[in-house]
Parts: structure tokens; sequence; C-alpha cells
């Protein structure tokens, strides 16, 4: 077999199991973010996709408690994983209490997002090796499972300097970019989707 061989039949087997997290999970969880940070990450590689912020186990643990974080087993380890949490929880994070200022002037779907149940998403990561195999749908279709009948929207942010990301979200996902606003210096797009 040729090596594009073994590569396409390596994608064609991987299929990860999308499932809660359980605490043996965070030490690959913390692996993952520690290698996609954007602060160790050198400026050549930052175009592939980034973290801006590192959780401490303790805040995956909070976070997980009040929406359960999802990740992709492949059986030798994590392919990423997908945090969401409450608006409530939220409140404690300077750049999503920003965001929840802005719900009354955004309107997504006929209301504005102060009237809605609503959610954040992120962060997700996707570990680089497991990039573009169908991991952060199989992430997000397993999210959607656990929010559906809780939540209307979900909402998020994107850096405007992770163009990765903001396709991924925007074209893979199918999620609508509403507006864009500043927070400490930066650029950041106002994401949000429908929890059908």
């Amino acid at each position: 077999m040729t090596s594009t061989s073994n590569l396409q039949a390596a994608i064609m087997t991987f299929s990860p199991e999308f499932r809660p997290f359980r605490p043996e999970d965070l030490p690959e969880i913390l692996r993952i973010q520690a290698d996609n940070l954007v602060s160790n990450l050198p400026e050549d590689r930052r175009s592939d996709g980034f973290l801006l912020t590192a959780f401490s186990p303790r805040q995956f643990e909070e976070m997980h408690r009040e929406i359960p974080i999802i990740v992709a087993d492949h059986g030798a380890g994590l392919a990423g994983y997908l945090c969401s949490t409450g608006v409530a929880y939220s409140r404690s994070i300077p750049l999503l209490f920003r965001m929840i200022g802005l719900f009354p002037e955004i309107t997504f779907r006929g209301r504005s997002l102060d009237r809605c149940r609503t959610f954040f998403y992120g962060p997700v990561c996707v570990d680089r090796p497991h990039r573009g195999r169908g991991v952060i749908e199989g992430l997000f279709r397993a999210l959607i499972g656990r929010v559906r009948g809780r939540f209307d929207v979900g909402v998020l942010f994107v850096s405007s300097r992770n163009p990765r990301s903001m396709q991924a979200h925007l074209c893979k996902l199918g999620m609508t970019r509403v507006r864009d606003f500043e927070f400490d210096g930066r650029e950041f797009g106002f994401l949000v989707f429908e929890v059908p």
C-alpha cells in the first residue's frame, strides 16, 4: 500500500466515540490545551488554529458540572474536546461578560438574545493530528444532543486572528456571524446558532 492509500484507510477507519468527559480524561485535555495555546505556538503555526486562554483543572470540572464536556475518544487517547457554560457561570469570565452585555442588541431568529435560553459554546479544540477528520462535527452533534430542550441558542466568540476556527464554525457547523466586537484591544467575531 502506498502512503496515500494508508492515509485514506486510516481516515476511513477513524471513528471516535463522542462521549461525556470522565475525570481520567483531564490529563489528555490539558495536553491538547497546552499544545494549542496561542502563547505556546510559534507565529507560523497559529494560522492552523489556536486557543486563547488556558483553563485550570478546577475550571474544566466546574464547566463540566453545568453542561457536560464532550470528548472525542479514539481509543488511544482523545482527538478533541468541547466545553460549554451557562450564562450564570460565564459572567465570571470578562470576555464572556462583555458578550452578555451585547445580548439585548443582537436579534437572532426574531428574538433578542436576552430573551432566549442562551448558553456559551467553547472552548473547543481538535488535536492537530486529527483535524479535517470530522471531529468538530461529531463533538457538535453530541453537544446538541445534550443541550436540546434546555437552551434555544448557543453563542461563541472567535478571534479575528483565527481564520481556521472561523471557517470551521461558519462553513462546517453552519453558525452565523452576527457582529464583530472588541475586547481588551482585540477583535472578535460574535457567532450564534440555533439549538434545533
